[in-house]
């Protein structure tokens, strides 16, 4: 078996071990859930994620190309052109982040258009603050995966990823039986969702040790312009995924 298939067998047996595993663990989290808070936190949960899903329509599929982009160089050992092209992305994902940052703050005024009798659940401001919170900060680090994507070593963040949420949802179902608290569960996945995404650009840094260099080349207009066809062709892909996944939760709690 060649080499190349060895990770993509490695690769899909902790995908799946990964799915499993997490599958039951939102079981259980739903269900203690909706046993302690109710269906109402539950359908705010639903809602702010949708918004926050439709918000990051932002990204218009820049990772994706990318993600692409770095196949050759990856496969050439090329540092010089690697660093090129994670510089540009990390870049690209902070003002993304910035823009879904503002837009997010914008919307704000108009959640009582989305949420117009949320019941007695608390401010749903400060929720929805805390989604866009986990949100924004996730794109300060998302765009390290990539690399491991393109080395095919995806079961580094899989194993990561496994046991970082694992942890976070055993400390919020804990949190709920002792709390009942829709806020303190909310706390803790920010807490821990801050320090997993601390571990991983650390872990990653190491991993990756010209990732800290910013001393790198630019991209040319060739490599740019390429990128930006990409993004062009990707974007009427990323305006369907959103259409379809992020917003059922919105329309039904506007109209309802």
């Amino acid at each position: 078996m060649t080499t190349r298939l060895k990770m993509t067998a490695k690769n899909a047996f902790w995908s799946y071990f990964s799915m499993g595993i997490s599958f039951i663990l939102q079981f259980i989290s739903r269900t203690v859930f909706i046993y302690f808070l109710g269906e109402e936190y539950l359908g705010i949960n639903g809602l702010f994620t949708n918004i926050l899903g439709v918000l990051s329509f932002a990204e218009l599929g820049i990772g994706t190309a990318i993600n692409f982009s770095l196949y050759k160089p990856v496969a050439d050992h090329d540092i010089e052109k690697i660093k090129s092209y994670m510089y540009y992305y990390k870049w690209a994902y902070r003002f993304i982040a910035l823009v879904i940052c503002i837009l997010g703050i914008f919307l704000i005024p108009f959640l009582d258009l989305l949420v117009k009798d949320p019941g007695d659940v608390g401010n749903i401001r400060v929720y929805y603050c805390i989604y866009l919170f986990n949100t924004v900060t996730s794109y300060f680090v998302s765009y390290k995966y990539s690399l491991v994507n393109a080395e095919q070593k995806n079961y580094i963040y899989t194993n990561l990823n496994l046991i970082i949420n694992a942890s976070t949802i055993v400390v919020q179902i804990v949190s709920l039986f002792i709390w009942k608290n829709f806020l303190v569960y909310l706390l803790t996945a920010a807490i821990f969702g801050l320090i997993q995404k601390i571990f991983i650009s650390v872990y990653f840094n190491k991993l990756y040790p010209f990732l800290k260099d910013e001393k790198c080349e630019k991209l040319t207009k060739k490599e740019k312009m390429t990128l930006f066809n990409k993004v062009k062709a990707l974007t009427i892909h990323k305006i369907g995924d959103v259409s379809v996944h992020q917003t059922d939760n919105i329309i039904v709690s506007a109209f309802v």
